[in-house]
């Protein structure tokens, strides 16, 4: 038969395979203590019971043992940090009253000092039990200053000698806990940093996996549009429609990857000198031609201009701005892009004359796949990512994206950066 030890069950009573090795050392170390006030305590229980005879102070020993199995219960259960609670405020409650008792300048404060300063090893991550113990020593050196309590002696120097050895041992521990702090947020932060590439680069290529099927789709609707004269106007339909299904999510997969790319910092690498104005004509006679679908005409008035970026980035800026104007856009309407400068800056707006936003959108407008209570006015796709992706492009080139919108009176995106001036492109 196995036999058992009473000694160590009571040591490691609330440990549990869950508990990290600092939270196991708090609790073995407080049931430690418990177990020897409880020793100590059973002892002067019987020495006041059969001696000296004092009722009041055995039955508050025996309150205190009493209390001290409370502990153990409270361990057993699981409810770990509610018994270091009551142990400190007990403890200190406790020790605050035999020191009114035995009045000031009975040594007994010091006893309560360095007490209070065990019980804090519990709670070294609370600013109130830091702060609890300034304040008894504040009010420990308090009667020093009013009146010489020590009569026969003058024990006088402790009191320094206590404030600075607790201020130093505050002060280690703080500095302490602080590195341990840090330590651990720089690890989980590494941590992170890891696994979003990680998922940036699983994304990155299953996106990429996926374009190719789509493309393949897309020239075999092509191929058969092309080949097969007695197509029915149905099945030209349907062609039709899995033609524009397939692009709808090849865009998708476009948007997706420049948000793994944007992630994985593959599009701030290095900047160079770029035109804004070169840039902005070629994206929009790009987009003239999807506009005319819905008769949008594309304005654009503008200087030339010069930014530190990467053309590829601005391209994708101006096509998501642009693309989501069109897309919002009511038929029949105008689109207005105008470049200019001023003496630091380079801004670029883009006007349209569709449904605005309203001051919900505002606030989730540049969150990733959030829909935003617009909708397309031809049934065009929307997914949610392209204000997303245009704004993590135009942080990545320090610049900065703003909308100017009134709910039903179109909206003016903003984007700026820092401005190339003339001094700087001699040099370049």
């Amino acid at each position: 038969m196995k036999s058992f030890n009473i000694i160590p069950y009571l040591v490691n009573i609330g440990l549990n395979n869950a508990s990290h090795n600092g939270e196991k050392r708090h609790i073995r170390f407080l049931n430690v203590v418990s177990l020897t006030s409880f020793v100590i305590l059973s002892a002067f229980i019987f020495i006041n019971f059969f001696y000296y005879k004092n009722h009041l102070l055995t039955y508050i020993e025996i309150g205190l043992t009493g209390f001290i199995f409370f502990l153990f219960y409270l361990n057993h259960i699981g409810f770990i940090k509610l018994a270091r609670l009551l142990f400190f405020l007990v403890f200190h409650l406790f020790l605050v009253s035999v020191t009114m008792y035995f009045k000031v300048g009975e040594m007994v404060e010091y006893m309560h000092l360095m007490m209070i300063m065990m019980l804090m090893y519990f709670y070294i991550h609370s600013r109130v039990f830091t702060a609890m113990y300034f304040i008894n020593l504040v009010l420990f050196y308090l009667p020093q200053l009013v009146y010489h309590p020590y009569p026969e002696e003058n024990y006088s120097w402790m009191i320094p000698l206590v404030l600075f050895v607790s201020m130093f041992i505050i002060t280690k521990i703080y500095s302490r806990d602080q590195r341990n702090y840090q330590k651990k947020l720089d690890d989980r932060n590494r941590q992170l940093q890891e696994l979003n590439r990680q998922k940036d680069e699983i994304v990155g290529i299953a996106a990429h996996d996926l374009k190719s099927p789509l493309n393949r789709i897309e020239a075999l609707v092509s191929l058969i549009k092309m080949t097969s004269s007695n197509l029915t106007d149905e099945q030209k339909l349907l062609l039709d429609s899995v033609a524009k299904v397939s692009k709808d999510q090849n865009e998708m997969i476009r948007k997706v990857l420049d948000l793994s790319a944007i992630n994985l910092n593959l599009a701030g690498q290095e900047v160079y000198k770029v035109n804004v104005q070169e840039i902005l004509n070629s994206v929009i006679q790009e987009f003239s031609h999807i506009g005319q679908d819905k008769n949008i005409r594309i304005n654009y008035t503008g200087k030339r201009a010069y930014i530190l970026g990467q053309r590829e980035s601005l391209r994708n800026i101006f096509e998501n701005l642009i693309s989501n104007a069109i897309k919002f856009s009511p038929f029949n309407t105008t689109i207005s892009v105008s470049s200019c400068f001023s003496h630091d800056k380079v801004a670029i707006e883009i006007s349209d004359q569709g449904p605005g936003f309203t001051e919900e959108d505002k606030k989730a407008m540049f969150k990733q796949f959030k829909k935003l209570s617009a909708q397309p006015t031809a049934n065009e796709s929307s997914n949610g990512l392209g204000l997303s992706i245009a704004k993590k492009y135009v942080e990545a080139l320090k610049g900065k994206i703003t909308c100017e919108s009134t709910h039903g009176k179109g909206a003016k995106f903003i984007v700026q950066f820092d401005r190339l001036r003339q001094k700087d492109l001699d040099f370049s």
